[in-house]
């Protein structure tokens, strides 16, 4: 970072730079509403798990917290969408700064995300053929009674 304090961000841009902010605030958008959908249908699949006393249990705690994490990246990029374009329309610098923040905060949470489904994945693989349970071969199906 950098040491010295600025008073306030200075941007002049022509059409084609407003016409790209434009377009950076338009997909902030989308792909915030997409993001906040995902959350949203996240959460409501893992409400039976959660009601459910079985071993399944366990699993709904995670993703009721990746839901909520999902929605709130989501909430971040529709709330830079909209500082982006109130920065063009009042020629605001800190709306810009406030914009530009919002996005940091996406691509953090966005990483974190990546990160732990990796682990995730990677512990999946690495201790599922620990578990003494594997899929069954063709040799032990029985196809008696079985038509194709």
């Amino acid at each position: 970072m950098l040491s010295e304090s600025f008073a306030s961000i200075q941007l002049h841009l022509d059409k084609q730079g407003k016409d790209s902010l434009i377009g950076l605030a338009r997909w902030s958008k989308v792909l915030g509403l997409i993001n906040f959908s995902l959350g949203i249908f996240n959460g409501i699949t893992s409400i039976p798990l959660l009601l459910n006393n079985g071993k399944i249990f366990i699993i709904s705690i995670p993703s009721l917290l990746f839901s909520g994490i999902l929605m709130y990246m989501g909430l971040q990029l529709n709330r830079a969408s909209q500082n982006i374009r109130n920065s063009i329309v009042k020629e605001h610098d800190q709306e810009f700064l406030d914009g530009l923040i919002k996005i940091q905060k996406f691509f953090f949470f966005s990483t974190i995300l990546y990160l732990v489904g990796f682990i995730l994945l990677f512990l999946m693989l690495s201790l599922g053929p620990l578990s003494n349970e594997s899929f069954p071969s063709a040799e032990q199906i029985d196809t008696i009674g079985m038509s194709i």
